[in-house]
């Protein structure tokens, strides 16, 4: 049987594991704004519709092996950063199983990267570096809103990159 402070710190992990996320939810209206399209569709934003519309409709759809698009059948997928594409088709998939919009995908997609993120570094400081629950999550909270993921000006398939980063 656990002892009370083993049964303690268990309890708030997993609490704080629910809450960092849900925090995140609440604060992205604030920090990031509801006019995501400011943020997202700019520099590379055609081509990743382009992925949204492929993996959507379908997981094994892509840029470079729909005829559709006229790719050359030579290029592979896993030649052009392959565990980013194979997590983004999976992700734009899942969604696109509950909306069909492609532009509601997106909002979806980019919005949720920023409690994924805070749970990722939640994560990493709480069990891999073992800091106390409060302060791991309240960089996770920090670290889901960093500049780099909403004043850069970046496409959003590279925001991905910041949930493996503290992994």
């Amino acid at each position: 049987m656990l002892s009370k402070n083993k049964l303690y710190r268990n309890i708030s992990s997993s609490i704080a594991i629910l809450l960092t996320p849900l925090i995140t939810i609440f604060l992205t209206k604030y920090m990031v704004g509801e006019h995501f399209l400011d943020y997202a569709l700019h520099s590379d934003a055609a081509w990743e519709l382009t992925y949204i519309k492929l993996y959507s409709s379908s997981i094994f759809n892509h840029f470079y092996t729909d005829p559709n698009m006229s790719a050359p059948l030579s290029i592979s997928q896993y030649h052009y950063w392959p565990w980013r594409q194979t997590a983004l088709g999976t992700y734009y998939f899942l969604i696109g199983l509950f909306e069909k919009d492609l532009l509601e995908i997106f909002r979806t997609y980019y919005y949720s990267l920023f409690p994924i993120s805070a749970l990722s570094m939640f994560l990493a400081l709480r069990y891999y570096i073992r800091t106390s629950t409060l302060i791991a999550s309240g960089i996770g909270i920090l670290y889901a809103f960093i500049p780099f993921m909403t004043v850069h000006h970046i496409h959003s398939s590279v925001s991905i990159n910041n949930i493996g980063i503290p992994l």
